[in-house]
């Protein structure tokens, strides 16, 4: 029996090496895959270390240290070097961590939103602080093999963004204002009520804007990582001119400044007997309510003239489209309606303020962007020097950019800002000119499109782009911005495609983003910033 079972052991043996050389020949080595994950934040860790698993591992103290980031059930490695997007602003992984980075500004008591080595935003970290359990990430990366183990990891080579949720945000009539932070909850000035009964400071939405360096009125924020962009008008009228949360009430008197930075002058009555074409009667509005659209004149204009160089003041009645983060006013209390304030990131409302022809100042505000990493279309094949490997693709260099100007009359220039990645210098790379729409049957006064199918000169793609008018750069306006123009980053890259479903996916082009390919040079003062590491494919 012995040798019997010594023979069907051997043909089982051999079985399984036959099976496992099929195998082998079926499921040759795969190239490295590109994946995208958007989910809530289960777990975060920063850890430069584990982060230079596959590349040079970085001490935690450095501004540079990544981490590992748990989407969905999938870790992700995050590289040392990475730059994080948030709403409105960025930061390396590393600061994400710093308590001091999120701590509140402009509230009493000090409010702290995680503890040392947390980032305060996940599902592990809890909801004992200012935010709700987890927020949302977008990450795309390439799943790349271990270069000593072979096991897959997934590598991240875009964070962009991380927010309570993408598309988070609500819209409504402004019905109260609390200009000195006496009557609404959470005593903060400049906080303000959404969609309720108009006077009543106790229905409506609570709202705040999240403004650390008072840009757009009273100077607060519960957590500066989701700040509104303090440098280009996010808090803006539907066609781009700033607005603002005045820091003083109304009188109602004929003349009335208020708030020096956004006066009650530029706000005119709706007059019925009005005769200045620069200020029409609106049929839509009460006789003496505020203008909702009219043409400024240019600046150094008579005292209690609306004057240009100034914000809009955003006042009851007001209709608004908002969009930020849900957070507690009590710390500590629970998660109930009651207990909740929005706090906005971008604001944009239904007013509509046009600047003088070729007069400065001008404002510029970009609605949607769209970049391509691909040179041209159709490029060759990913893996194309081995034709075992060989991979068809399909690229696009359809670009998408639509925004919006206070001065129609003249052209808007589209700029990619390329970055020394040794000195971080910058260097404007113009990407085409565009003519905003004048008024007419189907069109949007001032607004600008650059939309080509085909596109020759926008490669490489860039972290960040700007857009000016030709009106001229003057600044600084609008409590402290520069008029004119408009630099926002990327969010939405387009980036390559197998032609052939069944095809193994191809991996993520970030070696045709110099940003993450060869670095973006030094941030804040401090160590530069070079290649992604470990280098996410392909």
């Amino acid at each position: 029996m012995k040798p019997k079972s010594m023979l069907y052991l051997l043909i089982i043996t051999l079985g399984l090496l036959l099976a496992s050389g099929v195998q082998a020949q079926l499921n040759p080595p795969l190239p490295p895959a590109g994946f995208g994950i958007i989910g809530f934040i289960q777990e975060a860790t920063l850890d430069g270390t584990v982060a230079g698993t596959a590349g040079s591992p970085m001490a935690n103290t450095d501004i540079r240290a990544g981490g590992t980031i748990t989407i969905n059930g999938v870790k992700i490695l995050v590289p040392n070097n990475t730059i994080v997007q948030m709403p409105a602003a960025a930061f390396s992984w590393q600061q994400l961590f710093r308590p001091a980075i999120s701590r509140s500004i402009g509230y009493t008591p000090v409010r702290l939103n995680h503890l040392t080595n947390q980032l305060g935003l996940t599902l592990a970290d809890g909801n004992a602080f200012t935010h709700f359990p987890s927020f949302e990430a977008t990450v795309t990366g390439n799943i790349v093999p271990h270069p000593t183990t072979g096991a897959p990891q997934y590598i991240a080579g875009l964070i962009a963004p991380i927010a309570q949720m993408g598309l988070m945000g609500g819209f409504g009539i402004i019905n109260y204002i609390d200009y000195d932070g006496t009557v609404l909850p959470g005593n903060i000035p400049g906080r303000f009520r959404v969609g309720g009964v108009i006077g009543d400071p106790t229905t409506g939405a609570l709202c705040e804007i999240n403004d650390p360096v008072g840009r757009w009125g009273a100077v607060h924020s519960p957590d500066p990582r989701f700040t509104t962009d303090t440098g280009n008008p996010t808090v803006v009228a539907n066609n781009g001119y700033p607005v603002g949360i005045p820091r003083v009430a109304p009188t109602g008197l004929p003349g009335d400044v208020g708030d020096a930075e956004r006066p009650y002058t530029n706000r005119p009555p709706n007059n019925p007997l009005s005769t200045d074409p620069n200020q029409p009667f609106d049929p839509f509005l009460a006789t003496g309510a505020p203008l909702k659209t009219f043409n400024m004149p240019a600046p150094g204009g008579p005292a209690g003239t609306p004057d240009p160089t100034k914000q809009l003041p955003l006042m009851v009645g007001d209709t608004i489209d908002y969009a930020g983060a849900l957070m507690k006013i009590n710390q500590a209390g629970p998660n109930t309606a009651a207990n909740t304030f929005f706090s906005l990131h971008a604001l944009a409302a239904e007013l509509g303020v046009f600047t003088q022809p070729g007069v400065q100042p001008c404002y510029v505000a970009v609605e949607a962007f769209l970049m391509p990493t691909a040179e041209v279309r159709n490029g060759p094949p990913a893996f194309g020097g081995n034709p075992l490997t060989s991979i068809p693709l399909e690229n696009s260099t359809r670009a998408v950019v639509v925004g919006f100007t206070t001065d129609p009359s003249q052209f808007v220039d589209v700029y990619a800002i390329d970055v020394d990645p040794a000195s971080g210098a910058e260097t404007e790379r113009l990407l085409t000119t565009v003519l905003p729409e004048p008024i007419g049957a189907g069109r949007v006064r001032g607004r600008f499109r650059f939309t080509p199918s085909r596109t020759v000169g926008i490669f490489p793609a860039t972290r960040e782009y700007i857009c000016k008018s030709q009106t001229g750069q003057l600044g600084p306006v609008a409590n402290g911005l520069t008029s004119g123009q408009y630099r926002l980053p990327c969010f939405d890259f387009l980036f390559g495609e197998r032609l052939t479903f069944g095809n193994p996916t191809t991996p993520v082009n970030f070696d045709q983003m110099p940003f993450l390919a060869q670095g973006c040079g030094p941030i804040t003062g401090g160590p530069v910033f070079g290649r992604l590491d470990p280098w996410p494919g392909p």
